[in-house]
């Protein structure tokens, strides 16, 4: 018997719900994704990513200061030895009285793992 028939006949005994059966190959659901992601994305992921931890470090650094902010335009992105991207980057603070104070980091990314596996600030 075709395995929709068999199907049918289950789901009308009430020994198989309709939840369990897919209709079609369309229907059933997606296999996990093993593809690698572009080197964009991993661009991308590890700026996103390195920028907040840098920006974490240094608030926690100085809790005093009204702003931290990243300067994106001073920013860059390579690729390492390992599948780790590294990202260097500038940045500056604004203490509660007194002029910007710029830092820089230098921070690991890995894809794999899609998160930060070290962050320097001198």
């Amino acid at each position: 018997m075709p395995a929709p028939l068999v199907h049918a006949l289950l789901l009308t005994m009430g020994l198989l719900t309709a939840s369990l059966v897919p209709a079609t190959a369309a229907d059933a659901p997606a296999s996990p994704s093993t593809a690698a992601p572009s080197p964009a994305d991993t661009e991308a992921a590890a700026r996103e990513a390195c920028e907040a931890a840098a920006l974490a470090e240094m608030q926690a650094r100085q809790p005093n200061a009204v702003e931290v902010q990243a300067l994106e335009d001073q920013m860059s992105v390579t690729g390492t030895p390992g599948g780790q991207t590294e990202v260097r980057g500038n940045g500056q603070f604004a203490p509660d009285i007194g002029e910007w104070t710029p830092f820089t980091y230098t921070c690991a990314f890995s894809a794999t793992t899609g998160q930060v596996t070290s962050l320097r600030i001198p």
